[in-house]
């Protein structure tokens, strides 16, 4: 103070002539308003608020509900309530926003900063005072079908979200609390991961998100779900609130967690026992909660109680991020495309073109090995005697339903990045169609002369056992049907209905691929001549529960492993300040699919993945 001259009387104050706006920002589309939802309303889902930032703060008793600021759903008046933040303004509707709907905010220049000067204009590049966004359609009715999905758990913090097999009190001492629940016996399964027992920050909540709009009667602290800590063989209710959203629910204990990690906690959710009804958790529209998908149910089935167990750990100060798979073509979240839902289109498609959220994942070669001749992914074959496919690469696209929970570490100078921890969870992915083309020796005599010598096929497998396949299969027929008589190919159309894929943890010793995999996988970002780029390798398992082969075939998409699966991508600001993040492989990525034929090891079908084959993209939640 002693700079100024005038030591007696205080500086004028700036007189400010300035009108409050939206600011421009440059975005991927050129200039857009710093708003939420802005120009990508399909990144936006149920109970989440309308977000307005301004140049500066505004004049709280300047806005009035329905005078100064309004808001309408379909051209009606929607009842809303409103708050400021700082600069922003947030608008939440008393219901939440509704798919396939517009929404409408309109600001009159009653509005003002706190100089009094008006909002003269709420859209400065449309030249008017009203923003609008419509959400993607939510189909319910595809063709006289209801196929609305019953809600499953996308994320749950701490723990892997499914319900799992009755741990015993060794595996509990071991820190393992049993193995996912599947339709496919452990015997069937290629390998089985035990979950392991968690930590949970002392001064962190439990947070479930789930894939539906809940119903909040439905979640009930001390019925439908329960936190409790083990005393002496005995669990008791831990004391505390459980917060109900629109997708999700909260549950902050009074006293924190037991950071010893001494005291064994457990949180429980309520299904239905399986079948449909709403017994337990219920969606919006009734129904019962998914805990289990590896048992590939139906739209309407539940599932058993999912049992959570973990322990207590020291409090912790990093950075805990939830994000969403956004945008999704799947918008219902049922599995699967229904009509009207957004997808790429076309019978050829380069792999780096891969729309956001979707796997592209092809033929490697011919397709086949041993019995399978050839086959073919999405589609069938233009001639299934020379191997010829039908091209239809928009069909050879499954796209991803999830959430995913993060964990921001400092800066590691070892690997000169921020290190991101990746909690494993469960995404699901939609229907692939796929054909494989068999190849059988039909006949004692090769009519065919060389023709089958050059097709693979099951060999001299006895006699009576292709008998039995051509005349208890209906093999026979099915081929005479495709006018394929006598030359040993047999195309067989399948669909693998919902895929699930499984985030794995890492070994807990990195030297030893064998030891319990106990550690979530980490990423990096890393500072590039380009940006910011994440980059992350980890494993999958893969699992088609609802996979069925003809002719007694069978296969082993039941926890197959995906081995090193290597992303990267940039890191991107939305012009109202969420977190994007862009992520495709790098490498090509082979999976095979093993059929065996009456305890014979058969072929298999071989695909691949291709480099941009796997396109992730993940966005934050809202900043407000």
């Amino acid at each position: 103070m002693e700079s100024y001259l005038d030591q007696e009387n205080a500086p004028v104050q700036p007189i400010d002539s300035v009108n409050p706006i939206v600011p421009v920002l440059n975005g991927d589309n050129g200039p857009e308003l710093s708003w939420q939802p802005g120009n990508v309303a399909d990144r936006m889902e149920p109970g989440e608020p309308i977000v307005i930032h301004f140049s500066e703060a505004l004049e709280p008793q300047s806005i009035d509900a329905g005078t100064t600021l309004m808001l309408t759903k379909g051209g009606v008046a929607e009842p809303f309530s409103w708050e400021l933040s700082g600069n922003a303004l947030v608008i939440t509707p008393d219901s939440p926003v509704e798919y396939g709907v517009e929404y409408v905010v309109t600001t009159t220049p009653e509005i003002t900063d706190l100089a009094g000067n008006p909002l003269q204009m709420l859209d400065s590049l449309e030249g008017d005072n009203s923003l609008d966004f419509t959400l993607p359609e939510y189909v319910v009715d595809d063709g006289g079908e209801d196929v609305r999905r019953g809600p499953f758990a996308s994320t749950v913090y701490p723990g892997f979200p499914c319900a799992s097999s009755t741990a015993s009190q060794a595996e509990i001492d071991a820190g393992t609390q049993g193995v996912c629940v599947s339709s496919s016996p452990e015997a069937d399964q290629v390998v089985i991961d035990q979950l392991p027992i968690v930590g949970l920050p002392a001064n962190r909540p439990i947070k479930v998100r789930f894939s539906q709009n809940m119903d909040p009667s439905t979640l009930v602290l001390g019925d439908t779900v329960m936190v409790q800590a083990d005393d002496n063989g005995s669990w008791v209710d831990v004391d505390g609130e459980l917060t109900v959203e629109t997708r999700g629910f909260t549950f902050t204990p009074n006293q924190p967690w037991d950071e010893t990690g001494a005291t064994l906690y457990r949180y429980v959710m309520a299904g239905n026992g399986g079948g449909t009804g709403c017994a337990g958790i219920c969606s919006a529209d009734g129904l019962p909660l998914q805990t289990a998908p590896l048992l590939g149910g139906g739209l309407k089935e539940g599932g058993p109680d999912m049992e959570i167990l973990f322990r207590g750990e020291a409090a912790a100060d990093t950075i805990f991020q939830e994000l969403a798979n956004l945008p999704s073509a799947d918008v219902n979240n049922n599995f699967q495309i229904d009509s009207n839902e957004p997808v790429l289109t076309g019978d050829t498609l380069d792999p780096a073109d891969t729309p956001a959220n979707a796997t592209f994942i092809v033929p490697r070669g011919t397709g086949g090995e041993g019995l399978v001749a050839y086959a073919n992914t999405g589609c069938g074959f233009d001639n299934p005697a020379d191997g010829t496919p039908t091209q239809c690469d928009s069909d050879k696209i499954m796209y991803v339903t999830g959430l995913l929970n993060t964990e921001i570490l400092d800066f590691d100078a070892e690997n000169q990045g921020v290190p991101v921890v990746i909690y494993p969870t469960t995404v699901a992915l939609t229907n692939l169609d796929a054909t494989a083309v068999i190849g059988l020796r039909l006949t004692s005599d090769d009519e065919t002369g060389g023709l089958l010598g050059a097709i693979p096929v099951l060999g001299d497998i006895a006699q009576d056992i292709v008998d039995g396949l051509l005349g208890a299969t209906g093999l026979g027929d099915l081929i005479e049907a495709v006018g394929l008589d006598n030359i040993g190919l047999a195309p067989i159309p399948t669909s693998t209905g919902p895929n699930i894929m499984r985030v794995r943890y890492e070994p807990e010793d990195p030297n030893d691929p064998n030891s319990p995999r106990t550690v979530p996988p980490v990423g990096f970002i890393v500072d590039t001549p380009d940006g910011p780029v994440f980059r992350i390798p980890f494993d999958l398992l893969f699992d088609a529960p609802a996979l069925s082969l003809p002719l007694g075939l069978e296969h082993n998409v039941k926890s197959l492993p995906i081995d090193n699966v290597q992303l990267e991508g940039p890191l991107d600001f939305l012009p109202d300040g969420r977190l994007f993040i862009a992520l495709q492989n790098q490498e090509p990525l082979d999976v095979d699919l093993e059929i065996t034929l009456a305890g014979f090891d058969g072929g298999k079908v071989l695909l691949q993945i291709p480099p941009g084959g796997i396109n992730l993209s993940y966005q934050s939640a809202s900043i407000q």
